[in-house]
């Protein structure tokens, strides 16, 4: 079940200063902002994520399809020339050195670049779905839904996904996370476990914050640490609540 956050976009804009970063004993309350609230009509619908294209544009995936935002006004984003977005209900966008944007819908992939727009499908019905780029530029997907049986990571492919699974080595899990690391490797985060795929290979790590999250979130986030390792955010099932830590 996708975790509702509160319908609020929100961009700091700094003016611009010699120094070369944010003063840390500054709050973010501190520096001028404006805030797009859905009460005020400046969105049609819940905004899930946020990413630059190469134009410039800040595009915005809501519930109800792409926001371009100019930095002054919203717009819907559309791709033209009779292409479509198959589900409009966009969770995750990523944009990869190649100048591609990748989209993430339910039960869709898509890729847009030169003013195409390729869809694929993945055949997850909830997400968001992970993304992540490896070193060598392929953008590889996690599937957050994968049925039971069903292979949860798939390289993406010229005209399709390859999708790998128990032949391979891997278990049936909720890939709701992904991180390509600067080594060449793959970090993958799942509901009970966090995957580390290098070489054709997995390793498998359970933490035991996790063993009781099967088919919910789990690591719902990865990032690169400085000294080699990963950092993930953990949603940790409590009953009937969710916490994060």
């Amino acid at each position: 079940m996708l975790r509702r956050f509160l319908p609020l976009f929100l961009i700091v804009w700094l003016q611009a200063a010699p120094a070369a970063a944010i003063d840390p004993t500054r709050y973010i309350t501190q520096y001028a902002h404006t805030a797009w609230r859905m009460q005020d009509g400046a969105l049609n619908s819940t905004p899930w994520t946020i990413v630059q294209t190469p134009e410039g544009y800040m595009w915005v995936g809501t519930a109800d399809g792409i926001l371009q935002f100019d930095g002054v006004h919203f717009g819907r984003w559309m791709p033209g020339n009779g292409q479509q977005l198959p589900n409009s209900e966009v969770l995750r966008l990523r944009r990869t050195r190649d100048g591609s944007v990748w989209i993430s819908a339910l039960g869709v992939l898509s890729r847009w670049k030169g003013k195409t727009l390729k869809n694929y499908a993945t055949g997850s019905r909830a997400g968001p779905d992970a993304l992540a780029e490896d070193i060598d530029g392929k953008v590889w997907l996690g599937k957050a839904s994968a049925p039971p049986g069903a292979n949860a990571l798939c390289r993406v492919g010229d005209n399709d996904l390859e999708c790998l699974g128990a032949a391979e080595g891997l278990p049936s899990f909720h890939a709701n996370a992904s991180l390509g690391d600067r080594d060449g490797t793959l970090w993958v985060g799942g509901d009970t476990l966090l995957m580390h795929w290098a070489h054709g290979a997995p390793t498998f790590y359970r933490p035991p914050g996790l063993a009781a999250n099967v088919g919910t979130i789990g690591i719902y986030a990865l990032a690169p640490s400085t000294d080699g390792g990963v950092w993930w955010e953990l949603v940790k099932q409590v009953r009937a609540s969710a916490s994060s830590g």
